[in-house]
């Protein structure tokens, strides 16, 4: 199999289609099976990706997935030179049973289960990636290398041309994707963590906390409910280990962090919030007749919530499925990482290290965000504006962005953008029905503490509206005929007229359409995805809302509507036209 290491004196997509499309020839003269004229005219029109190749190739036969006696022959060739490898050997116990300490006993057995757990090749890169990070950590780079060329000895043997092709169909492919879209790699900044380094974690770690019903919270119980460290999420120039997920009353995801002290590690409470969407720590709480009944939000909700790149690695552990289901009661476990303090009086007031660590005086943006004695409602509006636009969020360029979801918005969409000056950080947050609002403000430059919070906090007043409010908080603006739960929007008749809200949606949809085609669609599923991210099309006559948009295109596959109903707007009517043809 020739190698296509493409030397681009002059770098252009064209010519990365080129090469990708001599791939493409190279395997159809080798397997008929690849329909080469409908590939190549996706690399034309530059919809092609990677899953739509794997469609293509999991079609090839490969003898050792088969379950018949054919396969039961080819696993016992392959069987027999996995055995004489020891970290082949070690990558299917890792992948049979979650234990590479068990390489030596593994049996036929457990490669018939890796291969009916990994069908195809493609399914299993995460476990690889996460066995390569694992081994890079405790051996080093030079280690890494040999396992990964491990990996593609084992892959030939195991996928025979499903590999080989893909293999070579993903390195051509490459320079296109980069350059069609702008996407980040989860696993470039959240890193598993080992058994045996989560034990050693464990045995430094510390719990500063009140007992509840006469029980406290032990590095033990944490064990036995595998609450312990499983991951490393950066926190500014810190890496803190993190517990896998796990869900409170309203399906609210909460976590258990190992956060750094001088002794060791603090095991600390972190929980996403349900109007913010955003995740914060938990200083303390209250109880009332035996129930808690308050979060404690220390000096402020905004003085609570985790970094952003914090923020974006915890919703990339969510999209992975590290969850899991506690027993008993949850929230019991996870108010005993904490103090618990009167929601209405000075008993229990603050103590403990956030009170310690973080400034209680709030930094304040230079602008019309807050209010005076004499408001006795919301800042209007169209008054929010900066009084020094060099504070202002710049549009033109997404330091960071990310996709995560939450019960109250759904699918949403996060950005990061810098100040025009560098001296502050927003987050900028959106979802489906084109509801935006920022979801929190930080300064670039300021220390990390020991509870893993910035010392110095951004107050950004009414400008971090949530674009869904507790009822009792809603104020005058309060769009009552839009709620959901306990929260009522405050988009429709307040957060999209703040001018610098307006601004981040124009500037966004140039660049949502452009990030998210819908001609990238393969599926309807996609489509509406795509929809989702740029939060709606605006057609001939009104801005379509992506929920909206989503509800006509669904009358128009159950015959409902005519397909003139959908706007032309970004090829959308032709993509749905396309979409019912290949369904019909």
């Amino acid at each position: 199999m020739p190698e296509y290491h493409h030397t681009k004196p002059e770098h252009t997509i064209e010519h990365d289609r080129q090469a990708l499309g001599e791939v493409i020839d190279w395997i159809s003269a080798h397997d008929s099976t690849l329909n080469k004229i409908e590939l190549r005219e996706k690399i034309q029109n530059g919809t092609l990706s990677l899953s739509s190749i794997e469609e293509s190739l999991a079609h090839i036969p490969v003898d050792t997935l088969q379950m018949d006696e054919t396969g039961e022959r080819a696993r016992i060739l392959a069987f027999a030179h996995i055995q004489n490898n020891a970290q082949m050997r070690g990558i299917i116990a890792h992948l049979a049973r979650h234990n590479f300490n068990t390489r030596d006993d593994i049996s036929q057995n457990d490669l018939k289960k890796v291969v009916r757990q990994f069908p195809h090749p493609w399914k299993l890169t995460p476990d690889i990636e996460r066995l390569l990070l694992i081994v890079k950590k405790a051996n080093g780079s030079e280690k890494r290398a040999q396992y990964a060329r491990a990996v593609h000895d084992l892959l030939t043997i195991l996928y025979q041309k499903q590999y080989t092709y893909w293999s070579s169909v993903k390195h051509a492919l490459r320079p296109i994707q980069n350059e069609l879209t702008a996407t980040t790699k989860e696993d470039d900044f959240i890193q598993p963590i080992s058994e045996m380094d989560a034990n050693i974690i464990l045995s430094k770690t510390n719990i500063h906390a009140d007992a509840r019903n006469g029980k406290r919270l032990t590095v033990e119980e944490l064990r036995d409910k595998q609450l312990e460290p499983a991951w490393r999420v950066p926190m500014d120039m810190l890496q803190v280990p993190v517990s896998h997920l796990f869900t409170l009353d309203e399906d609210r995801l909460a976590v258990i962090g190992y956060t750094h002290e001088t002794s060791g590690f603090v095991a600390r409470a972190f929980y996403k919030s349900g109007s913010g969407a955003v995740w914060r720590l938990l200083p303390g709480y209250a109880e009332m007749e035996g129930k808690i009944n308050w979060f404690d939000k220390g000096y402020g909700e905004e003085s609570i919530g985790l970094p952003f790149s914090a923020q974006k690695a915890l919703d990339s552990i969510e999209k992975k499925g590290s969850l899991i289901n506690l027993s008993g009661d949850p929230e019991d476990l996870f108010v005993r990482t904490t103090r618990k303090r009167s929601r209405f009086t000075l008993e229990g007031e603050p103590i403990g290290t956030y009170f310690e660590e973080v400034q209680q005086k709030a930094l304040r943006l230079p602008g019309m965000f807050y209010k005076t004695e004499w408001d006795d409602d919301y800042v209007p509006p169209e008054q929010m504006v900066f009084t020094d636009k060099k504070a202002k969020p710049n549009f033109a360029r997404v330091n960071d962005h990310w996709e995560t979801s939450n019960p109250v918005y759904g699918e949403v969409s996060m950005e990061v953008f810098a100040s025009h000056d560098g001296k502050y950080q927003y987050l900028f947050c959106r979802d489906g029905e084109g509801s935006a609002w920022v979801g929190g403000v930080e300064l670039v430059i300021t220390r990390m503490t020991q509870v893993g919070l910035f010392r110095h906090w951004v107050f950004g007043g009414y400008l971090t509206t949530p674009a869904y409010e507790y009822s009792e908080q809603a104020g005058s603006y309060a769009n009552l005929d839009k709620q959901r739960g306990n929260y009522v929007d405050q988009f429709t008749n307040y957060l999209s007229r703040i001018p610098v809200i307006q601004e981040y949606l124009s500037s966004g949809r140039k660049r949502w359409a452009k990030l998210y085609p819908f001609t990238h669609a393969k599926t309807f599923e996609e489509l509406f995805l795509i929809l989702h991210k740029r939060t709606g099309i605006q057609g001939s006559q009104k801005w379509y809302p992506a929920t909206e948009m989503i509800d006509l295109i669904k009358n128009v596959q159950t015959k409902k509507y005519n397909l003139d109903t959908v706007t032309k707007t970004d090829q959308l009517r032709e993509t749905v036209k396309k979409l019912l043809d290949s369904s019909s």
